[in-house]
């Protein structure tokens, strides 16, 4: 399984990706020019592209990667033994 430090670090990627789509969409919607408009919609686009990887790979992962912590795996001691299995 993964760990959850990149479990986290995905997440926050993903959220971060989908905040740099709408901050740009906005930039874009008051952009001085068309050209500029394009521009910036084009990186909305890789930012729009970005999310999509890391909601791919949220939705890759095993279910108990997102279900379990390292204080319920502690608590735990099966969820150990069910891990390295």
């Amino acid at each position: 399984l993964p760990s959850n430090e990149f479990l986290s670090m995905v997440q926050d990627a993903y959220g971060d990706e989908i905040e740099g789509v709408n901050s740009y969409s906005r930039i874009a919607q008051v952009a001085p020019t068309e050209c500029l408009k394009r521009a910036i919609l084009e990186i909305c686009g890789d930012e729009l592209r970005h999310a999509s990887f890391f909601g791919t790979v949220l939705c890759c992962l095993p279910v108990e990667a997102a279900t379990n912590s390292d204080a319920d795996a502690s608590a735990n001691p099966d969820a150990l033994s069910d891990a390295s299995a």
